[in-house]
């Protein structure tokens, strides 16, 4: 899903490895929900996707490990 988001930026692509350096997470993120493109707000919300997914994945295995098993 990201990767054809990605690759649909077309010129802007060629900025993101410059994102890094705006400034804190929460300005970056404040930039990006303000952005009008389609294909910036579908990045948007896979990153979220993975973000969500990621944080259920870790919280399993703590909950796993807090359990006594693997």
């Amino acid at each position: 899903m990201l990767i054809p988001s990605i690759t649909d930026l077309g010129e802007l692509q060629f900025f993101l490895p410059y994102v890094n350096y705006l400034g804190p997470s929460w300005f970056k993120q404040l930039l990006a929900r303000l952005a009008p493109s389609q294909v910036i707000q579908r990045l948007r919300k896979g990153i979220a996707d993975i973000v969500a997914e990621s944080k259920k994945i870790i919280a399993e295995k703590k909950a796993g490990l807090k359990a006594g098993g693997q």
